[in-house]
């Protein structure tokens, strides 16, 4: 997480109000991972390469966590079907594959955010804490990136070109940044 923030400069005024994260807990019905918290309250509403964001507990139209969450979540849930039965794989950044397995009802992922292609990024609530959490970042086509380090850990990843997928390789001419909303 400290090489992100290292790697990213923050912007000088994120323009995110205080954010309860026990409210945001008790509303969700689980505590984000903390990787994800500092990352909000680091950057604010906006994007990593203006591609990947953040959806924020009640942030701007577009990036506010509680709306976004639950379309995006819904509709992973009725891909379900297809997804398991189109031998589609997910990829690990060090280009490992395996088949995706969506978990019995309800399935066991919640959104996070989301990309400027229509992909979305998913926690993986696999056991008790959110912290250890995998991701997976997906736009329910060709792009199936799986991360077991958490959100931090993919951006980061992907950021470095760390992630062995063409669709998650960006270039920097000016070096990574941040865009706020």
């Amino acid at each position: 997480m400290a090489d992100l923030l290292q790697l990213v400069t923050r912007p000088a005024n994120p323009h995110l109000p205080p954010i309860d994260w026990q409210q945001a807990s008790e509303r969700l019905g689980f505590t984000p991972p903390a990787d994800y918290q500092c990352l909000v309250e680091a950057y604010g509403p906006g994007a990593f390469e203006s591609e990947i964001s953040l959806w924020i507990p009640d942030g701007p139209e577009g990036l506010e966590l509680f709306d976004m969450r639950a379309e995006a979540t819904t509709y992973l849930a009725e891909c379900k079907d297809w997804v398991t039965t189109d031998f589609t794989e997910w990829v690990e950044p060090d280009g490992s594959r395996h088949p995706i397995t969506l978990g019995p009802d309800p399935i066991p992922f919640t959104a996070w955010g989301g990309g400027s292609g229509g992909a979305t990024g998913y926690w993986h609530m696999l056991g008790d804490d959110p912290n250890l959490w995998p991701v997976l970042y997906t736009d329910l086509r060709g792009l199936w990136a799986y991360h077991r380090g958490g959100v931090g850990a993919f951006l980061y990843d992907v950021i470095t070109g760390g992630f062995a997928l063409e669709e998650l390789q960006f270039e920097f001419p000016d070096g990574p940044t941040f865009e706020v909303w």
